[in-house]
């Protein structure tokens, strides 16, 4: 009984010390997290690791011992962090202290803000550019910001986290010195990303257009997450002690592991998806064998109000497979043509419904989304997040602020988040990555098997 109690103290004293960074109350967390370690215990010493306390390396083998069902995060590989003000010269102490929590080894980070500090960038990247890291950052604005620990809307707030695993190389591009921004993309991919490793990608909405980016016919396959930020520049690099900026800000991740992506759209179907039959540019004439017009039309008759109606498009390759919708705009009609104009070309074939954006609906295929995330997960070790969300979702679309955030803690308690809502959203898309409207992107980084 002793030697329980002792085991006991060792265990609240190790996970105690584990979680001291995230800046919370270790009573509030101590219930659900002791318990998960003195489960660990006995199968750690099946497998023959070191008694307890564990420690470094031994602390993270003993976790990956548990059932694969569970999703077990890494602890020291990353940290976030938020300030909620409108001075920039106070984010140096917070940004600061985070990279110190790490043992001064940052191999990169991202720094998202929102309100008067987004109005404030370059003031922002003047204060980082004075750190002494070896690790580039990115600051991007956007229309509100998160982290694990809370969502800041309608406030002037900075969050963001740094890690130290792996390492990161920053880019940008200019659309004033490329003739096309999806060619000027994928050069500085080839130059400074590895291949099935993941980017972060932020493009300023004022300078690059949804349509701008990728190439639906030359696929860009890295695993990207990112979205449209507030202003021009909307992003800055901070690298060397320099700072560079342009309409679209890269950072690459080299070796901090590998990166699972997925995209959850916020929408209800009004009707089956059916191919369609015939389009004329953006215009899309027939839907099977009827005109797109009045398709529309007997779907959407019974919407009330002034809710957004938009084309959701079938991302799927396997009609097996659970449906994975990507949300186009409706631009117009063309009465005489009985057409539909979407805000990007849809090829012939693709598979097409009218759907309205709804709350419901947005909070059940976000859990279905993170649900399976896990599941795919399941046996790995993630390290850290990021969030990507349409700043047409939280408030304005559930009447609360955090409904996402809630989410993403239920399904990955503990692990590092930085987020940012945006203008639109890149993730994953039928080839390649891309645009996404009205959704939400997840990207979590995991340590390697």
């Amino acid at each position: 009984m002793e030697w329980r109690r002792e085991s006991f103290r060792k265990v609240c004293s190790c996970f105690k010390a584990s979680v001291s960074w995230r800046g919370e109350s270790w009573q509030h967390e101590k219930a659900r997290g002791v318990v998960d370690l003195v489960d660990t215990r006995a199968e750690a010493r099946v497998c023959g690791q070191a008694c307890w306390p564990p420690k470094g390396e031994k602390f993270r083998k003993c976790f990956s011992q548990r059932r694969r069902s569970s999703t077990v995060v890494d602890m020291v590989a990353a940290v976030s962090f938020e300030y909620v003000g409108n001075q920039p010269r106070d984010l140096r102490a917070v940004v600061e202290k985070c990279g110190q929590d790490l043992g001064g080894q940052v191999a990169g980070g991202l720094v998202f803000v929102s309100g008067s500090m987004a109005r404030q960038i370059h003031e922002v990247a003047n204060v980082l550019r004075t750190l002494s890291w070896a690790g580039p950052l990115v600051v991007a604005g956007g229309a509100s910001v998160l982290t694990e620990r809370g969502c800041y809307e309608r406030t002037s707030a900075c969050t963001g986290m740094v890690w130290k695993v792996g390492r990161c190389s920053g880019f940008v591009v200019d659309r004033d010195r490329e003739e096309l921004i999806s060619d000027g993309l994928r050069s500085a991919a080839r130059r400074t990303a590895t291949p099935g490793n993941p980017i972060v990608l932020l493009a300023s909405r004022e300078a690059v257009g949804p349509t701008d980016l990728f190439d639906e016919k030359n696929p860009f396959d890295y695993p990207v997450v990112g979205g449209g930020t507030v202003g021009r520049p909307g992003a800055m690099l901070v690298a060397d002690g320099r700072i560079k900026t342009g309409d679209l800000v890269g950072l690459a991740l080299h070796q901090a592991g590998s990166a699972a992506v997925r995209v959850s759209s916020a929408c209800r179907l009004l009707g089956p998806l059916m191919p369609v039959t015939a389009v004329d540019g953006a215009l899309v004439l027939r839907i099977e064998t009827q005109a797109a017009l009045d398709v529309l039309r007997s779907q959407a008759a019974g919407v009330s109000g002034q809710r957004l109606v938009a084309v959701a498009v079938d991302l799927r390759g396997n009609l097996q497979e659970p449906a994975r919708l990507m949300l186009r705009g409706i631009r117009g009609i063309h009465e005489s043509r009985r057409a539909v104009m979407v805000s990007e070309e849809i090829r012939v074939g693709t598979r097409v419904a009218f759907a309205v954006i709804d709350a419901a609906s947005a909070a059940a295929d976000l859990e279905h989304t993170l649900r399976q995330m896990r599941r795919d997960l399941a046996g790995g070790m993630p390290r850290f997040g990021f969030y990507v969300d349409c700043a047409g979702r939280g408030s304005q679309l559930h009447g609360e602020e955090g409904v996402d955030l809630q989410m993403l803690r239920r399904f990955f308690p503990g692990l590092p988040i930085a987020g940012v809502a945006s203008a639109f959203e890149i993730g994953p898309g039928a080839r390649g990555a891309a645009v996404h409207l009205y959704s939400g992107v997840f990207c979590v980084v995991c340590a390697p098997s």
